[in-house]
């Protein structure tokens, strides 16, 4: 299964007036929520595609990382390129 997967406000808090609580590895901490609807997602062939605007700040193990440390184990992990966001998101998705 191919998991398109966005960060902010997904699996970070989208409110405005909030700033996100931070973690010792300075990526903010995920809900509770979006923590168990991913983990109800996973399986053993699932693939996470990040398609989030700031997918390039962490490499691809530091990300694996960030998600272990939340309690969500990532086998596959793979982000969107630069390229892929010229137009429009849905299109380079489909």
């Amino acid at each position: 299964m191919l998991i398109f997967l966005d960060i902010d406000g997904v699996m970070v808090s989208g409110v405005a007036w909030k700033t996100p609580e931070l973690l010792e590895d300075g990526f903010p901490m995920f809900t509770e929520k979006s923590i168990k609807g991913l983990k109800s997602l996973l399986s053993s062939d699932s693939k996470i595609i990040l398609s989030t605007s700031h997918r390039n700040r962490f490499t691809i193990e530091e990300r694996k990382e960030i998600f272990k440390k939340r309690g969500i184990k990532v086998k596959n992990l793979e982000r969107l390129t630069s390229s892929d966001f010229l137009g429009k998101r849905k299109d380079k998705i489909l």
